[in-house]
C-alpha cells in the first residue's frame, strides 16, 4: 500500500512540475494566457519546432516557439490584413465494428430452465460488442504575405475554429 501511495505522490508531484514549468514558460516568453499549443507541421522557412504557441491580438496572428534551444524563441506576428486565406484539407472518419451476437445454446437452455421460453429467448443471445474508431487527419493551410512574398504554413486543426471566427472573409473553400 505505501508503494501505491509513493507513485501517486511522485505523478502528482510531475504534474505539478510539469504545470509550474509551462506557467513560468509562459510568463518568460510573453504569451498571454489564451495562447494555445498547436502543432506545426511545414512551409514556413524559419526553424519552427513542432509545437508552438498561437493566438491573436485582435490585428495579427502570434505564433511563438514552445521551447527556445538558446535566447529568445523564435515569433513569428502576422498582421491579419496580410493572410490571403486559409482552408482546411484532411478529413474525419469514424469507423464502427460489430462483433458478438448470434445465438447460444447453453444461455437458452440455462434461460429455458430458469425462466422458460421467455429465459430461451433472452438467454440463447450472445452479447454484441462495438467499438467505434475515429481518425481526424484535418489540418489547416494558411496562406500568408511576409515582405510581399507570398508564404504558406501547415498547421494542426485546433487553429481553425479561431481563424474562421477572427479571418472569417479568408476562408477558401
Amino acid at each position: 500500500m505505501g508503494t501505491f501511495i509513493f507513485i501517486i505522490i511522485v505523478i502528482v508531484g510531475l504534474i505539478v512540475l510539469s504545470s509550474v514549468m509551462e506557467s513560468n514558460r509562459r510568463k518568460k516568453f510573453n504569451i498571454p494566457g489564451k495562447g494555445k499549443k498547436i502543432r506545426y507541421y511545414e512551409g514556413y522557412n524559419k526553424p519552427l519546432q513542432r509545437k508552438i504557441y498561437y493566438w491573436s491580438d485582435g490585428k495579427n496572428i502570434c505564433f511563438c516557439n514552445s521551447k527556445s534551444q538558446t535566447g529568445d524563441p523564435l515569433r513569428i506576428t502576422i498582421p491579419k490584413s496580410d493572410i490571403i486565406g486559409f482552408a482546411q484539407i484532411g478529413d474525419l472518419t469514424t469507423s464502427t465494428s460489430v462483433k458478438g451476437g448470434g445465438t447460444s445454446l447453453s444461455g437458452a437452455a440455462g434461460g429455458a430452465l430458469l425462466f422458460g421460453p421467455v429465459g430461451a429467448i433472452v438467454g440463447g443471445r450472445k452479447k454484441v460488442k462495438s467499438t467505434t474508431t475515429t481518425k481526424d487527419t484535418r489540418q489547416v493551410v494558411l496562406n500568408f504575405k511576409e515582405d510581399g512574398v507570398e508564404k504558406a504554413m501547415l498547421l494542426d486543426n485546433l487553429i481553425y475554429k479561431d481563424l474562421t471566427l477572427s479571418c472569417a472573409g479568408k476562408l477558401i473553400r
